[in-house]
């Protein structure tokens, strides 16, 4: 791997009406609604009654727990993530760890991502993973904006 290899970025196969990658669930733009716990060091990013993600810290990485309804029944999941996931699946860095995921970025397209963690195109999020951009997909999409970055840059520097 070259020394920019960790910063490349490719261009996804963009679904035509949204203009965001075919595989983030077009839901994923209401998955703002915000409870930031500073006392306990948690976030809460949510969709009430449709999707949520939990960040919170865990010996010394973040735990990051997901829950999404679906017609078809309920998805959740958790993953742990050091403090530079975090900020690249967040829209902190752009920044790939040494070993990466370039071959998930070349085969599905993003700014950044890390295999089993994240993948993420500009502020379009998925966690853990790509998927169909359809109800049923195990993963969590979500529209990254000015607000979600900052907070979880706070919940970082405490």
């Amino acid at each position: 791997m070259n020394e920019n290899a960790s910063l490349q970025k490719y261009v996804p196969e963009l679904d035509p009406i949204y203009q965001r990658p075919v595989w983030f669930h077009n839901h994923g733009d209401k998955t703002r609604d915000m409870d930031f716990d500073r006392g306990a060091k948690k976030i809460i990013i949510a969709n009430v009654g449709v999707a949520s993600i939990n960040i919170s810290p865990l010996e010394g990485e973040w735990f990051v727990a997901y829950e999404i309804t679906h017609s078809t029944g309920k998805t959740s999941g958790f993953r742990n993530m050091t403090t530079k996931e975090l900020r690249s699946a967040f829209g902190l860095s752009d920044e790939n760890s040494k070993h990466g995921s370039l071959h998930l970025l070349k085969r599905f397209g993003g700014t950044c991502a890390e295999q089993g963690k994240f993948i993420r195109w500009e502020n379009c999020l998925n966690i853990p993973c790509p998927g169909t951009g359809l109800d049923g997909d195990p993963n969590i999409s979500i529209e990254l904006n000015d607000n979600i970055i900052a907070t979880v840059k706070e919940l970082i520097s405490l």
